[in-house]
């Protein structure tokens, strides 16, 4: 488990760069996942986290990847570092019950667990970073390690709509760009480009 734990661990600080960029005034700001502002997107990933002591606990959760906000917080920063320092310490100090997790929808080894959460932490950090105008460059590292996990799962996260239709093919060589098409964004993406059709309840 060492070295998911280590991408997620990554993945972590790579959300947690635009964390400390967000204001009160972006949260209301649109995002490149449609109908989803700000405020929750940062909800609908400190719901991901909100689940991983549970889990590690053996408890069974009812969480999807493509889950709507549960609820959306009146103070995203809070939220997202009580529940990131929760996760982070439950997989560090309480190690896992076995080599399977039992969730909602059957039983889930935890590497393929923490490796989709490393996934949807690294392509939502992007997706934050262009909401709030902050630096917008993924880890090198995990953007390769993406490249190599995401095209096994890519049809099956498209069928349940955890990623959209790929987008134009980026005229470059530079891995972000590629993955980030993969994963349905334009690189280009801006708020102004693509305004928020509703704020998600």
């Amino acid at each position: 488990m060492a070295d998911s734990l280590t991408r997620f661990e990554c993945a972590l600080a790579a959300f947690d760069q635009p964390m400390r960029a967000l204001t009160f005034d972006r949260l209301t700001s649109p995002t490149p996942c449609d109908d989803w502002d700000v405020s929750a997107l940062v909800s609908h990933v400190v719901g991901l986290l909100d689940d991983v002591p549970e889990l590690m606990d053996g408890r069974a959760s009812a969480a999807a990847l493509d889950a709507e906000p549960r609820a959306l917080h009146a103070d995203p920063c809070t939220a997202w570092q009580r529940a990131s320092g929760r996760a982070r310490n439950a997989l560090r100090q309480r190690g896992t019950p076995g080599p399977t997790l039992a969730r909602q929808n059957g039983d889930q080894h935890v590497e393929a667990y923490l490796d989709q959460l490393s996934f949807s932490l690294l392509v939502h950090s992007w997706d934050l970073a262009r909401a709030v105008g902050h630096d917008d460059v993924l880890p090198r590292g995990l953007v390769t390690w993406a490249q190599r996990w995401l095209p096994p799962q890519v049809q099956t996260y498209r069928a349940v709509g955890l990623i959209g239709p790929p987008a134009a093919e980026p005229a470059t060589t530079d891995p972000q760009p590629w993955l980030l098409a993969a994963a349905g964004r334009e690189s280009s993406w801006t708020p102004r480009s693509a305004p928020l059709r509703r704020r998600t309840p």
